[in-house]
């Protein structure tokens, strides 16, 4: 994923007090990478966020961190990249159970297009967010 704007959204989610936030987000763009090819420049995933941190981070000190999350998941729920799809030898991809490199790699050719909605609703991309938490144990669904 386009890495030379990662330290950006590095920076912005300790900014933001949201550090636990990074390898979870981490783990999801990795399932997208190698469909950016596909993207606008600006549906980058990592400039999308740069841009909606910026708003989090922007009154930090003013909201709790719960407030924090919850907009930061929202943010990330509503990446146009979700509204993304590929195809290839008569299967789709599943952004939940492989890679969007796995995929690739075992189609002969792969098409990509843009739907009217997301592949995962909010809810799954918290959930997905959730579980792939680091202390996932310790902290349920409080955004």
């Amino acid at each position: 994923m386009t890495t030379n704007h990662l330290p950006l959204a590095y920076q912005q989610l300790l900014a933001a007090g949201l550090p636990r936030w990074i390898p979870a987000l981490m783990r999801l763009l990795q399932q997208y990478e190698g469909i950016e090819r596909a993207l606008e420049p600006e549906e980058r995933p990592l400039d999308y966020l740069a841009e909606k941190l910026t708003q989090v981070t922007a009154h930090v000190l003013d909201r709790p961190a719960v407030d924090r999350e919850r907009q930061f998941i929202g943010a990330v729920a509503n990446m146009p990249l979700f509204y993304y799809r590929a195809a290839g030898n008569g299967t789709s991809w599943h952004p939940n159970n492989e890679t969007f490199r796995q995929f690739e790699s075992r189609v002969d050719t792969v098409i990509i297009w843009q739907t009217w909605t997301p592949q995962l609703s909010e809810g799954e991309v918290k959930h997905w967010l959730y579980s792939h938490l680091p202390d996932c144990g310790n902290a349920r669904h409080t955004a």
